[in-house]
C-alpha cells in the first residue's frame, strides 16, 4: 500500500500533545485572534493570529516499557481555509516540526489537511489526512495510511460543561476529558494507546497509561 510518508528515516515514537486540538490529532477548529492555550504541566503554547491563523510551541510526551518518560519539542503552525457556518465544514491545514532529542538535532516534519464539523448540539468531528507522526506501522494502523479523526461531545455535570473526547490519531486510540476548574484553568485526563486493549496487541511499549495535565485558555485582551 502506497504510504504519504516520505520519510527516509522511521519518524520518532510520540504519542500525544495536549495543547492542541483534540488529544493527539489538530482540528480546523483553532484559536480565535488572540486566542491562547498552554499546559500547565509541560507549558507547550498556542496563540491565536487574525482568526485563520495558529502558531505555537508543541510538546509530545511517550513512556516505555519501564514507564519512563520522553518528552519531544517542536513548533506547528496552523492556517484555516475555510471557516464553516452551518452545513459547510471548517479546513485547516498545518505542519509540525519535532525535534527528536537534543543532543543529535534532527528534526522531524509532518504535514496534515483536518475539516471539522459540528452536528447540532450532539456532538464536533474531525477528520483529516497527514504524513509523518499520522502515519502507523502496526497491522491495524497501516490500513490507515495517514489518515485521523476524532469525536467530542460536551456534557452538563454539576452545572459545569465537561467535555469527551475520542480519537485515532493514525497509530493509536486515545480517550480523554477535559473539565473546568477554574475560569480559564482546565483538568484533563487522557488514557492513551488503547490499541493493545481493544486489539490485544503484545507490544510492551504500547500498552495503554493514564495522562493527567492541566491547561490555561483564554483570550488576550489588549487595553
Amino acid at each position: 500500500m502506497y504510504s504519504i510518508s516520505s520519510a527516509t528515516e522511521p519518524f520518532p515514537k510520540i504519542n500525544f500533545n495536549q495543547s492542541i486540538g483534540l488529544i493527539n490529532i489538530p482540528t480546523a477548529d483553532i484559536l480565535k485572534n488572540g486566542g491562547y492555550r498552554f499546559s500547565i504541566d509541560s507549558a507547550p503554547f498556542s496563540y491565536g493570529l487574525f482568526d485563520f491563523f495558529e502558531v505555537g510551541m508543541i510538546c509530545f510526551h511517550d513512556k516505555d516499557a519501564n514507564g519512563n518518560e520522553t518528552m519531544f519539542w517542536g513548533n506547528r503552525v496552523v492556517i484555516k481555509l475555510v471557516d464553516g457556518q452551518g452545513e459547510c465544514p471548517s479546513l485547516a491545514i498545518g505542519a509540525e516540526s519535532v525535534m527528536q532529542a537534543p543532543s543529535n538535532g534532527k528534526t522531524f516534519t509532518s504535514h496534515f489537511l483536518v475539516t471539522s464539523q459540528r452536528l447540532d448540539n450532539i456532538c464536533t468531528l474531525h477528520v483529516g489526512v497527514g504524513d509523518g507522526r499520522f502515519v502507523g506501522y502496526g497491522p491495524n494502523s497501516q490500513v490507515l495510511d495517514g489518515i485521523f479523526g476524532g469525536v467530542e461531545r460536551d456534557f452538563s455535570i454539576m452545572e459545569r460543561q465537561v467535555t469527551f473526547k475520542l480519537e485515532e490519531d493514525g497509530k493509536d486510540i486515545n480517550l480523554g476529558v477535559k473539565a473546568p476548574i477554574f475560569p480559564n484553568l482546565f483538568f484533563l485526563l487522557t488514557v492513551a494507546q488503547l490499541d493493545n486493549w481493544i486489539y490485544k496487541h503484545t507490544a510492551p511499549d504500547n500498552n495503554p497509561y493514564i495522562y493527567i495535565g492541566f491547561t490555561c485558555e483564554g483570550i488576550w485582551e489588549q487595553k
